[in-house]
């Protein structure tokens, strides 16, 4: 079987993950279900959620993320995942990102994740979950602080919570500046807590 590359994304037996946005570099692998319905504890975030309005507003992403979504739930799912891992090695991915759109649904689901990341130690493996369910090795970014709040708000909310937490705010959301995830700064793939302001 081969995978095929088509422009940055990279598609075999049904699946399709990208290479990068307009945000992460390339050498980020990103793999994406669909927004809300995939997403448990929701209420906070599904208003305002960019990921599902960009799948209202470009029908073709809602249904690539659905055909991944359908994909998590076949047998075939990890294999299918790792041979395209393999393949976007070969062409520089250092990281993956699981879920620019949509989260941990299941136990699982959470469980195909750590066996797929157990087999690529080299990769940095890393996401952002509001779910309970998650995988063990990977670094993930906790949505909710300690105090039951979201990591991503307003300027003035966002900055009460750099003061009373001390986390990190990302660059790309603070400055305004160009700034390249994965090479100009790579905060979400090491740390527990970022904040972030809407963007």
């Amino acid at each position: 079987m081969i995978v095929k590359k088509t422009g940055i994304y990279l598609k075999f037996n049904g699946l399709t993950l990208s290479l990068g946005n307009s945000k992460l570099d390339k050498s980020i692998l990103i793999f994406n279900i669909p927004a809300v319905k995939t997403c448990p504890n929701n209420s906070d975030c599904r208003k305002r959620c960019y990921a599902f309005k960009f799948e209202k507003l470009y029908p073709s992403v809602k249904i690539c993320r659905e055909n991944n979504y359908q994909k998590t739930l076949s047998t075939s799912f990890v294999g299918d995942v790792s041979q395209i891992i393999q393949k976007a090695i070969k062409l520089g991915v250092k990281a993956v990102r699981v879920h620019e759109s949509g989260d941990f649904y299941s136990a699982i689901y959470a469980q195909q994740w750590e066996t797929i990341s157990n087999k690529f130690e080299s990769l940095k493996f890393f996401a952002y979950t509001k779910s309970p369910y998650r995988p063990d090795n990977f670094n993930i970014v906790e949505s909710i602080l300690p105090d039951g709040s979201i990591n991503f708000g307003s300027v003035e909310d966002i900055d009460k919570k750099h003061e009373k937490y001390k986390y990190p705010i990302c660059p790309a959301t603070k400055t305004g500046k160009r700034i390249v995830c994965g090479v100009s700064c790579k905060l979400c793939q090491s740390l527990k807590h970022v904040l972030f302001y809407i963007h």
